[in-house]
């Protein structure tokens, strides 16, 4: 009993594991933006902390996330951090108005290829295997990427918490409590 009850401490730590710190500059990626207008670009965002989801919009997991990234977006806008989405799944120019209107997400948002995906994180499937969603970067003011999440990792377990971490850790301290709202 006591072997099982270490074992599962063990894999409740490694389920909500902070994410693994990388350097690296970041690749071009452009995309179409969801809500028309022009293509977005990583690069426009330089200058802030950017919290990247790569995504499927037919993925539960993934709307889950959206949704999370609404909170995390409203939260860490006064710490100089954007959130941006990018969905790459096959069908995502059929899905994305009912994934849009279903997660409402109140960041940037747009969708390209699954190969141009591929290229960005130069990711080789027969090297590295199938690539999981929701996959996070996190991307420091001068666009490197400072934090990676694959879809794989325990760090979705308990994503709230682990977001926060890594935006906490690249921010210096956790936003301020909103205040409180007078009577």
């Amino acid at each position: 009993m006591r072997s099982f009850t270490l074992l599962s401490l063990v894999v409740i730590a490694a389920s909500i594991s902070v994410s693994a710190p990388t350097s690296r500059p970041t690749p071009p990626l452009v995309f179409k933006n969801a809500r028309g207008g022009p293509d977005l670009a990583l690069s426009q965002f330089k200058g802030k902390i950017v919290a990247l989801a790569l995504t499927s919009t037919t993925c539960e997991h993934c709307q889950m996330l959206t949704h999370l990234l609404n909170k995390v977006q409203d939260d860490y806008q006064k710490k100089n951090v954007v959130v941006v989405e990018c969905a790459f799944n096959d069908n995502v120019q059929m899905t994305l108005g009912p994934f849009m209107k279903d997660v409402a997400p109140k960041f940037a948002m747009g969708y390209t290829s699954n190969d141009a995906i591929l290229k960005f994180l130069n990711w080789n499937e027969k090297k590295d295997g199938i690539l999981y969603v929701p996959y996070m970067l996190f991307i420091d003011a001068k666009g490197v990427i400072r934090f990676e999440e694959k879809g794989r990792d325990g760090f979705f377990v308990n994503a709230d918490q682990s977001v926060r971490k890594v935006l906490d850790q690249m921010t210096g301290g956790a936003p301020a409590a909103p205040a409180a709202k007078k009577k």
